[in-house]
């Protein structure tokens, strides 16, 4: 955990000579002219370094000495009790911290790991933890400046990478590209990593014990927002089918689901500022519509005219919509699933 880098002695007023064994960690003292020396004061400092903690809270420092090693002018043996010291270790100051980006189901999204507090990295093997049932990851990529050894993705979904010196700078180390699934739901997916003694090391194969600050994908599906109201019987009144989260569509076929012996569906109006185009409602109150390029503009898409029946009962009435597969396509002609969040009218009799 520690090592030995130096060792003070010159400015705490002993004369005499001090000799340092390097090999051995030993200091050995001669007196100048052979005389006692019989002050109460700081003797030597031993410097160290913290090269890990390795998961440690402490780790005791004690001097040793042999018998005959310690003697007065008369070269009598003095014994002296040692007290042996710590040095308690601080949460460990350096950690990898994975970024927090946001995306939509079917993007691709990248998730940044960065350094902080780097004490000098020269190789690692990080194996990203997250949820395969939202999103996949698909490469891993590094742009940075003083890193020129190899990174790789293993088959393993294992980042690892190394370099010829310790790199000692912060900030990004690698980028984590990941596809957000199309069946994503809203919400926050985490990503964080995880690695086992020995898998960070610096230049001289020491182990490097990084705080891990987890990351997420912040999902935000797409959705569509069927608004409510209250009315009375006989009246005509108008419903807002709003987008939000719109990746990008072109055509459309939504079925409007409601309580036919409470509602009735009379017509269908495009918001043309937003999204000018053609807009039909059939016979079997499906709402078709087209547009000549990807829309992607949220807020009101159309809005449904309803009249409630002279007939209907005071209450709560759902209004919502539905699709099919294939029923919301951009111009890929690929599948958009978004999310119905229903409305209701309140009838009051």
């Amino acid at each position: 955990a520690l090592e030995l880098v130096s060792v003070l002695y010159k400015s705490y007023g002993y004369k005499g000579i001090f000799l340092k064994y390097n090999n051995t960690n030993s200091l050995k003292w001669i007196s100048e002219g052979n005389e006692d020396n019989s002050e109460n004061k700081r003797f030597v400092t031993y410097v160290f370094k913290v090269i890990d903690t390795l998961g440690a809270k402490s780790t005791d420092i004690a001097i040793t000495y042999d018998e005959g090693s310690i003697v007065n002018s008369k070269n009598e043996n003095i014994e002296f009790e040692v007290e042996s010291g710590a040095v308690i270790f601080k949460e460990t100051p350096y950690t990898l911290t994975v970024s927090s980006p946001e995306a939509l189901p079917g993007e691709t999204v990248e998730v940044d790991v960065s350094l902080k507090n780097n004490p000098g990295i020269a190789a690692g093997a990080l194996t990203p933890v997250y949820d395969n049932t939202v999103l996949e990851l698909i490469d891993v990529k590094r742009d940075r400046t003083g890193f020129d050894g190899p990174i790789v993705l293993t088959e393993s979904n294992k980042v690892v990478f190394s370099n010829s010196e310790n790199e000692m700078s912060d900030g990004v180390l690698f980028t984590l590209v990941f596809r957000v699934l199309p069946t994503a739901k809203n919400g926050e997916s985490e990503v964080t990593l995880k690695y086992e003694k020995g898998d960070l090391v610096n230049i001289n194969e020491y182990n490097l014990n990084f705080k891990i600050e987890s990351g997420s994908v912040g999902i935000n599906s797409p959705a569509i927002k069927v608004s409510s109201s209250e009315v009375i019987p006989g009246e005509t009144f108008e419903v807002d089918v709003s987008l939000e989260n719109n990746p990008g569509i072109s055509a459309g076929q939504l079925i409007s689901v409601y309580d036919n012996t409470a509602l009735e569906l009379i017509d269908v109006k495009l918001n043309k500022t937003d999204f000018y185009s053609i807009i039909e409602l059939t016979p079997s109150n499906k709402v078709v519509f087209a547009f000549s390029e990807n829309k992607i503009s949220n807020g009101v898409l159309f809005t449904l005219v309803f009249r409630v029946l002279d007939t209907a009962e005071a209450g709560r009435s759902e209004i919502t919509l539905s699709y099919e597969a294939g029923g919301i396509i951009n111009q890929k002609e690929e599948d958009i699933n978004f999310i119905v969040e229903s409305g209701a009218v309140n009838i009051i009799a």
